[in-house]
């Protein structure tokens, strides 16, 4: 009488080596599992690739603070929509609005150097 096959010592080996072997290329990604970083060093000269990075013993918390988000700043939107170079055609700046091209003109005329 022949053995069943799944009940076979070489089938139930097999199969534990390939669970085992299953997680082993996400363990091998990379060496350290902590997130890698690099914070430019802006005073080095620039190479092709950009700025080289600062030595992890050199990087503080001011490298990843920036406070000009909460400083006030001057939006200029109507010199950027109708005296931006290019020009933004009038076909759009009328859909965009819903005005008629002659209001368009009106405007661009205002804001024209």
């Amino acid at each position: 009488m022949m053995k069943n096959l799944s009940t076979s010592p070489f089938c139930m080996l097999s199969c534990l080596i390939v669970l085992l072997a299953l997680p082993l290329p996400s363990l091998l990604a990379d060496p350290d599992s902590l997130q890698d970083f690099c914070v430019a060093d802006l005073g080095a000269s620039a190479s092709v690739n950009g700025f080289p990075c600062k030595p992890a013993s050199k990087v503080t918390s001011d490298d990843f603070f920036f406070d000009g988000l909460s400083k006030e700043g001057a939006a200029v939107v109507p010199l950027n929509l109708f005296a931006s170079t290019p020009l933004i055609p009038n076909d759009v700046l009328t859909k965009t609005f819903q005005v008629g091209d002659d209001v368009v003109n009106s405007i661009k005329s205002k804001f024209s150097s």
